[in-house]
């Protein structure tokens, strides 16, 4: 769910200022004034969207959080008063029988310079100056929070830190670092792969216990995947489902889509770039829907997999082909079992 951490194409709020790409953004533009936002956070997603969540079969979410929304900015433009909704949101899936992922899933400077990570950059900076201990911090505050909470299944260490860009070392070492406050908590501890690839972990992690490997999936943030017939898509994901199947860590494809464009802004008929406009016409109704259905066969060789969103500004290719529901079917379940082998061990 998209709720806490600003994406543009989600906003109606801010869809005509163009100065406005992130919540850092956002916070210069705006100042420390929360309203707007709150507004958002008050009725973008409420407790009728779990009980709906619950009602078509579906018992797992993963709440995405930036840091600071947690414990402020430090310094940096954000605005504060997200936060008191993520209690809201644990005690609402609690209510319909639904577990939690939380995910940190902006850190100071940037992880990987994309907007999800409140920050947009052209190269990431975490990891510089003190923003590893202040993400830490955080994590910390949301162990003492919500570590105990039975509705909470998993704290997510950190949203794709982008490590070819990033000392790969230092990223490991926060891992431990995060693993070892969590590690006494009742949550699985997540972490994602880093675009290293599933398999890049089988060598680390040597007992660390109640560990689960994160990696995400789409086709469609490069030219290449772009101009991909639907068979080769189907062939795609059949591979990284492979990959997920043959690694040796509990692991999910915590983001995946069965979307087969990027332009998540608009409808397909609306005004699309002309390349991927051709490319989108090209691919039928009945192709996209024998694609969303092997994606999910083929990423269900792991142990489960959440779609990206629940629900979004506009209807788009990111939902489920077909689903003629307000808010359509996204997130498949992490299940029950699933959580409580990680637990263990």
């Amino acid at each position: 769910m998209l709720w806490m951490v600003r994406w543009s194409q989600c906003f109606e709020i801010v869809k005509n200022d163009p100065n406005i790409e992130t919540e850092y953004t956002y916070g210069e533009q705006y100042g420390w004034d929360s309203d707007r936002l709150r507004d958002h956070w008050n009725t973008w997603i409420t407790e009728d969207d779990f009980k709906e969540i619950a009602s078509v079969g579906l018992n797992f979410v993963r709440l995405p959080i930036g840091y600071w929304s947690i414990i402020g900015g430090q310094g940096a433009p954000f605005v504060y008063g997200a936060y008191d909704y993520v209690g809201k949101a644990v005690g609402w899936a609690g209510n319909h029988g639904i577990k939690v992922m939380l995910d940190l899933h902006g850190a100071p400077r940037s992880q990987n310079g994309f907007d999800n990570s409140g920050q947009l950059k052209s190269t990431p900076e975490w990891t510089q100056g003190d923003s590893v201990e202040v993400t830490l911090k955080a994590l910390n505050k949301l162990r003492d929070d919500f570590g105990s909470n039975p509705n909470v299944a998993s704290i997510e260490l950190l949203n794709e830190p982008l490590g070819p860009s990033l000392d790969m070392d230092t990223v490991r070492q926060f891992y431990m670092d995060g693993w070892g406050n969590l590690k006494g908590t009742n949550v699985a501890v997540a972490f994602h792969d880093a675009f290293e690839g599933v398999n890049s972990w089988n060598d680390w992690g040597s007992g660390m216990w109640n560990l689960l490997l994160d990696t995400h999936h789409y086709e469609v943030f490069d030219s290449g995947a772009l101009q991909m017939s639907p068979d080769e898509h189907v062939g795609t994901a059949c591979g990284f489902g492979s990959q997920m199947a043959s690694n040796n860590k509990w692991t999910i494809a915590g983001e995946w889509s069965g979307a087969l464009t990027d332009c998540a802004k608009v409808s397909i008929e609306s005004s699309l770039p002309s390349t991927r406009l051709q490319h989108t016409n090209k691919i039928t109704v009945a192709q996209r829907s024998r694609y969303w259905r092997k994606i999910r066969r083929h990423l269900q060789q792991g142990r489960s997999r959440i779609l990206l969103h629940w629900l979004m500004r506009r209807k788009v290719h990111w939902f489920r082909q077909g689903s003629q529901r307000r808010r359509p079917l996204q997130h498949q379940a992490l299940h029950r079992s699933t959580v409580r082998r990680i637990r263990e061990g």
